[in-house]
């Protein structure tokens, strides 16, 4: 079964912020997330996704969110 893009956002947060598990509508600057970490998450999502992420998000469900529309 193939993963939806949900998952597929979550899975890549937690490997980047190294988590077990991370509830989506959390706050990514609450979890400890630097600078390195968000440009390592942009190119592991725009590798994964094949899209240029070009938001500004606070969420994992903000990057679904955007994924999902684009």
């Amino acid at each position: 079964m193939q993963k939806g893009t949900s998952e597929k956002v979550s899975e890549i947060l937690c490997d980047c912020l190294g988590l077990n598990s991370i509830d989506m509508n959390s706050n990514l600057d609450h979890l400890g997330t630097e600078s390195i970490d968000y440009m390592d998450l942009n190119f592991r999502l725009e590798k994964v996704f094949q899209k240029k992420i070009e938001i500004s998000y606070k969420t994992g469900q903000d990057i679904v969110d955007f994924l999902e529309k684009n």
